[in-house]
């Protein structure tokens, strides 16, 4: 949900920074986040996933292709402080096809009848691995597998968000995040504002947006020295690839944000000024 990931950016630039946060909005949205292949996105996912725990007592199901071999420190040492009680509240699940992936989903709608809590975060890491463009580019069949993909994910949040409520644990409704590269092995074009065949699909489920681009004004400097990577993150509406205005009422999801990646894995978050 687009609101955890405000929060944990908060957290993090108010543990590097000392900025106060701004108060995160109680209504949730499903949200969508894209960047480039070299993006930490899957960090962010993370970090979205440690913080929907240990700040606001969700159960969270982390969805992706494969184990991730490695993570940055910081996000190592956030997982390391976890309570127990947190720790049970993350479950992982690597379904390694599309076949399983959308099996894995579906499953979800037995888990209230088994007994078991539902989730109220639902994440899913690296989509684009479920989605094979032909050697001509996206066909018809990608863009039916995205379709499925979201419209399955929303459905089933929406199936739980139902169940929490009878089970009077919905202190916020069952959400979805998901993690998409639109840079295409093959394609050669990394601008992010052009419409991805693909993306235009998704954006038209989720109503939020999140968007990891390097910030330009670095990117000399970054080559030159070779010591870090500088990342905006930014939250648009519907797909639009403009920032949030940050006189927008969605406190956090209209702040501009910094990342800096140090070589030795160290993640400084922080705002930028309008």
């Amino acid at each position: 949900m687009a609101h955890v990931l405000a929060l944990a950016l908060q957290q993090r630039s108010r543990q590097s920074q000392c900025v106060r946060p701004s108060p995160v909005p109680r209504a949730a949205s499903s949200c969508v986040v894209t960047g480039a292949r070299c993006s930490p996105k899957t960090p962010l996912m993370f970090l979205a996933a440690i913080t929907a725990t240990s700040e606001l007592g969700l159960k969270v199901l982390f969805l992706s292709p494969s184990p991730v071999p490695s993570l940055p420190g910081p996000v190592q040492e956030a997982l390391a402080k976890l309570s127990p009680e947190a720790l049970k509240k993350m479950q992982f699940r690597y379904p390694g096809s599309l076949e399983e992936l959308l099996h894995e989903v579906a499953s979800l709608h037995e888990s209230p009848s088994r007994g078991a809590s539902p989730p109220s975060l639902v994440i899913l890491d690296r989509m684009e691995h479920y989605l094979r463009p032909g050697r001509d580019g996206v066909l018809q069949q990608d863009r039916a597998a995205a379709a499925h993909i979201s419209a399955l994910l929303l459905d089933t949040a929406a199936f739980l968000t139902q169940k929490l409520e009878e089970r009077g644990e919905a202190a916020l409704s069952c959400q979805v995040i998901v993690a998409f590269d639109p840079e295409w092995e093959g394609r050669t074009s990394g601008d992010l504002t052009t419409a991805d065949p693909i993306l235009t699909i998704v954006d038209r489920y989720f109503p939020l947006r999140c968007t990891l681009s390097q910030d330009e004004r670095c990117a000399p400097l970054q080559a030159a020295a070779k010591t870090e990577e500088v990342w905006q993150i930014c939250f648009s509406r519907l797909g639009v690839t403009t920032p949030c205005s940050t006189n927008t009422e969605d406190s956090g999801l209209g702040q501009l944000w910094r990342l800096v990646v140090c070589q030795d894995g160290a993640m400084n978050f922080s705002v930028v000024s309008s």
